[in-house]
């Protein structure tokens, strides 16, 4: 397996396989709700190199590299009023001695079959904020009980 990929067998978007099929077992029959349980089918491929591996924005004097292509610390979230949305965030590129060179974020509106890169929200110097943002971390994704959704 690639490692600087995600897929939903692997890394990051383990966990967004989970939380697809427990919204999707609650919506459909499934085990949530007294169906069949659901199985898991083929990997599906989520994230690809990392568009970010150029910037030196957020280098230390101990670490000149962050891990290219990794996409670490996920976030989850499924649309209370559509489950088939489900929105992931992460870090993307981590330096080794913490943060980031910018957060990452992937929508599904297929229950999990198939996802789409959202536009990256200049959060950091390196996705074109403020160069005092040389690094950022913890990114959180969440849905309110009318399905907005927040990236914070």
């Amino acid at each position: 397996m690639d490692p600087t990929r995600v897929t939903v067998r692997a890394g990051v978007v383990a966990l967004l396989a989970v939380t697809a099929i427990v919204g999707a077992s609650a919506s459909s029959g499934g085990a949530a709700s007294g169906g069949s349980p659901f199985t898991l089918g083929t990997e599906v491929l989520v994230s690809g190199p990392s568009t970010l591996t150029g910037c030196s924005a957020g280098a230390s004097a101990d670490f000149a590299r962050a891990y290219d292509s990794a996409e670490v610390e996920p976030q989850v979230a499924v649309n209370p009023t559509n489950p088939a949305e489900i929105v992931g965030a992460a870090q993307q590129d981590r330096w080794p001695d913490g943060g980031a060179r910018g957060l990452t974020s992937w929508m599904s509106r297929t229950g999990g079959t198939s996802w789409a890169k959202l536009a990256d929200v200049p959060w950091a110097a390196c996705q074109g904020g403020p160069s005092r943002f040389g690094r950022v971390t913890d990114p959180w994704v969440s849905y309110d009980k009318a399905g907005n959704l927040y990236f914070i």
